[in-house]
């Protein structure tokens, strides 16, 4: 999967579980709030009234790797690593 295809997956009311963040393993649901060029924005239960950003790198930033159910990112220059397993079905 490139950069382009999972931004095209992210659109507005999509919904995923956040199964790994930068703090470790969770179990967060999300839904895409809003949509830029450079980043989406997603609400949650443990974001309260305020949306998480995910600010997209350069595509030669980021390792994508696809999962069964999901996607796994990983930022070349940085530990974070983010996993999601899709909630919402698309074509």
């Amino acid at each position: 999967m490139t950069l382009s295809e999972l931004k095209r997956k992210f659109v507005i009311g999509f919904e995923c579980l956040c199964t790994h963040n930068i703090k470790g393993p969770c179990s967060a649901k999300r839904r895409v709030e809003k949509v830029q060029t450079n980043a989406i924005a997603m609400s949650g239960p443990d974001y309260g009234t305020r949306l998480g950003w995910l600010h997209w790198p350069k595509a030669t930033e980021l390792i994508i790797t696809e999962l069964p159910n999901g996607v796994e990112l990983q930022f070349r220059h940085s530990p974070a690593i983010l996993r999601y397993e899709w909630l919402t079905r698309q074509n």
